[in-house]
């Protein structure tokens, strides 16, 4: 008695898979007629398992460039013709997704506030000012931090004590930045040569004029160089993470490049000292290396910079020293 061998077919023209008998190359579709090949089970079954292999590899790879390299609207080779500054580009969740992707590989919950990456206001041109003129603005910042502690809402700088050239621009900053409404009121006593100002009551004023200042000069520092280079990146400001054990952190201003480890920089207007074992720790749970955890201390000099770098296993940097060090690990 003879067996009768089955094969397995798939119809081209209307898709369906079928049997028949195994003893020629081709046969007819049951539903359609049209004539299809026709082939032993143990083959179809290693061709599909071929085609299945290679298609969760090629999913496996599309998925690895996408955790490191997605990129974002930003991340094109026009990103040096873009002005960052002037728009709301940054703030979204695709443009934070590589850095979210790389803390999830280290089991580490990241919650990002998009907004405040939003670059289409006036506080990234206000700290980028203050930065400049940190000299002979630094008196002044420190009146209004004591103002906005003490809720003392109107503040008199008197001008005389300054050089007249440094009077010039102290008068023409602080009527730049009411005009674009960081100061409720202001007004300018010729005679007596003292600027009156009115503190706006608002959250994100204060908290600018009280230290978040020196956050947007660090994310303005952070573009900069990366728009020289054009690279893809993902950045973030006042990011908070949460490990595996539930210690929250927040971290100042983030940047993070394809292939490359993600670069912490934490703002520090006034005490520090008291903060490094916290800097220390941090920087070994996120596995990262010391040049990549920076520190920028407003109250230190450079040669200070260098020392306490060469003390401590963190990276500290100055004003001036800021971007210099950014070119150097990106």
């Amino acid at each position: 008695m003879s067996h009768v061998k089955l094969g397995i077919y798939r119809c081209n023209a209307c898709k369906t898979w079928g049997e028949a008998v195994l003893q020629g190359v081709q046969t007819a579709c049951h539903k359609c007629g049209a004539t299809v090949a026709v082939y032993a089970p143990l083959q179809v079954v290693e061709q599909l398992s071929a085609r299945y292999t290679a298609a969760l590899r090629e999913i496996d790879n599309l998925k690895s460039q996408l955790d490191d390299t997605e990129p974002t609207e930003t991340n094109d080779n026009s990103l040096n013709k873009i002005n960052l500054n002037d728009s709301n580009l940054l703030a979204t969740e695709e443009q934070h997704k590589p850095l979210i992707n790389w803390f999830k590989k280290q089991q580490i919950v990241p919650e990002f506030n998009y907004s405040a990456v939003d670059m289409s206001g006036f506080y990234d041109e206000a700290a980028n000012k203050i930065g400049e003129k940190y000299t002979i603005f630094e008196k002044i910042l420190g009146q209004l931090g004591w103002s906005y502690r003490k809720n003392v809402m109107t503040l008199n700088v008197d001008l005389k004590k300054y050089p007249q050239k440094e009077q010039q621009q102290i008068n023409q900053l602080l009527r730049e930045f009411y005009s674009h409404t960081l100061f409720a009121n202001y007004r300018y006593l010729k005679q007596d040569k003292i600027a009156n100002l009115k503190l706006q009551t608002a959250a994100p004023v204060r908290q600018f004029f009280t230290g978040g200042w020196l956050e947007w000069f660090t994310l303005n520092a952070v573009l900069q160089v990366i728009q020289q280079k054009n690279v893809r990146f993902s950045v973030a400001r006042g990011a908070k993470i949460r490990f595996q054990n539930g210690d929250l952190h927040e971290l100042d201003v983030l940047l993070y490049t394809p292939n490359n480890t993600p670069l912490v920089i934490e703002c520090k207007t006034g005490e520090y000292r008291r903060d490094l074992d916290k800097y220390l720790n941090l920087r070994k749970r996120l596995n990262i290396p010391a040049s990549h955890f920076v520190l920028l201390v407003l109250d230190i000099d450079d040669t200070q910079a260098k020392s306490l770098s060469g003390m401590y296993d963190l990276t500290f940097v100055t004003l001036k020293t800021l971007q210099a060090h950014i070119e150097k690990v990106v």
